[in-house]
């Protein structure tokens, strides 16, 4: 995956590109999401904490990291030990 500039935006249908995401502040998220989709993408995970609208056709899924993040705990019982298994933990 590479990580670039909203600036790069007018070249994505060319190279093929057709899944986006946003983590940019809530303030910002949906002039980001029309910016991707004006650009060609067909799917876009957001993680901006905002309720976004895109057009007909493009899927989008929003993350609450924050709400995730909040149930981790009842998922890790205290005291037991922690089984790294990739980038994931489980009990």
């Amino acid at each position: 995956m590479l990580v670039e500039d909203i600036t790069s935006l007018r070249y994505l249908n060319r190279r093929g590109i057709h899944l986006g995401i946003i983590a940019v502040p809530e303030n910002a998220s949906q002039e980001v999401a029309e910016a991707l989709v004006n650009a060609g993408v067909k799917g876009i995970l957001n993680f901006a904490p905002r309720y976004i609208v895109v057009s007909r056709g493009v899927k989008l899924i929003t993350i609450d990291i924050a709400m995730d993040l909040a149930c981790l705990p009842y998922y890790v019982p205290a005291g037991r030990a922690v089984e790294r298994t990739g980038f994931l933990t489980r009990p």
